[in-house]
C-alpha cells in the first residue's frame, strides 16, 4: 500500500507542475498580448483619400509663366529632384511645398489639446526599391502631440526617376 500511495503522489506533484508551467505560459502570452494591443492603429481608407487629394492639390507656385501652377506632386518630387528650383515668386520649391502643405494641414485638421485630434505628422520619402532602408527624407511635417498610442495613418505612393516616393500621413487622437 506504500507504494501505491508513494506512486499516486508522484503522480499528483507531477500534474501539478505541469499545470503551474502551463498556466505561467499562458500568463505570458496573455501579458504580451496585451502589451501590442495598447497600440491602436487603423489603417483609415479617408486619410489615404486625403493623401490623394492633397497630391492633386494646385499650389501658389507657378513655373515658367502663370498660370502654369505646379501640383502637390510635382512640389513633392522636384523637391526631391532639384531644390535650388524656383517658383515665379523666387521662393525654392521646397519652401513652397512646406508653406503648401501647413496650410492645408492645418486648415484640415483641427489640433489642440481641446480637440479631438492631438496632433499629426506628413512624411514624404524617395527610395529606389519601396523600402525604408534607403529612404530619403523630403519632408516631414508634424504638429501638435502624437506620443499617443492611437493613431490612424494613410499613404499613397507615385514613381519618379527610378524610383518611388510615398507620402504618409498620420492622425494622432487622445488615448482615453
Amino acid at each position: 500500500k506504500m507504494i501505491a500511495w508513494k506512486k499516486g503522489q508522484e503522480e499528483i506533484v507531477g500534474f501539478v507542475v505541469v499545470v503551474v508551467l502551463v498556466s505561467i505560459i499562458a500568463i505570458i502570452f496573455l501579458g504580451i498580448s496585451l502589451r501590442n494591443d495598447s497600440v491602436q492603429v487603423k489603417e483609415s481608407k479617408d486619410i489615404r483619400r486625403f493623401v490623394d487629394s492633397a497630391l492633386l492639390y494646385t499650389s501658389d507656385c507657378a513655373f515658367g509663366y502663370e498660370p502654369n501652377y505646379a501640383s502637390l506632386k510635382d512640389l513633392i518630387a522636384d523637391c526631391y529632384r532639384d531644390s535650388e528650383k524656383s517658383c515665379l515668386d523666387n521662393r525654392s520649391v521646397c519652401v513652397a511645398l512646406n508653406d503648401t502643405l501647413k496650410a492645408m494641414l492645418d486648415t484640415s485638421w483641427n489640433v489642440g489639446p481641446d480637440a479631438n485630434v492631438k496632433g499629426y505628422e506628413f512624411k514624404a520619402f524617395y527610395s529606389v526599391n519601396a523600402s525604408d532602408v534607403d529612404a530619403v527624407k523630403i519632408i516631414n511635417i508634424d504638429r501638435g502631440n502624437c506620443s499617443s498610442e492611437t493613431y490612424t495613418r494613410g499613404s499613397d505612393f507615385f514613381s519618379t526617376n527610378r524610383g518611388t516616393i510615398t507620402c504618409s500621413l498620420k492622425v494622432c487622437y487622445s488615448s482615453s
